[in-house]
């Protein structure tokens, strides 16, 4: 299992992070899914509410609380 943090498909590829915070997105999902030779296209497992407000580290914080 892995974990991203954008609601895929929404989102797939390399820094999903840094791709939110500059379109200006508040919130977005922690997504779980598993890993597969196509990236971020596994079969999710589940979806949870995921704030973006504060540092990267704040938000990294809570992912990780979620996890």
């Amino acid at each position: 299992m892995i974990f991203h943090i954008t609601d895929l498909p929404y989102g797939r590829g390399g820094s999903p992070l840094q791709n939110l915070i500059e379109r200006g997105y508040s919130s977005t999902k922690l997504t779980a899914l598993r890993c597969t030779a196509d990236l971020d296209a596994g079969p999710i497992y589940s979806q949870e509410v995921l704030n973006l407000a504060g540092t990267a580290e704040e938000i990294f914080l809570r992912a990780d609380a979620l996890i």
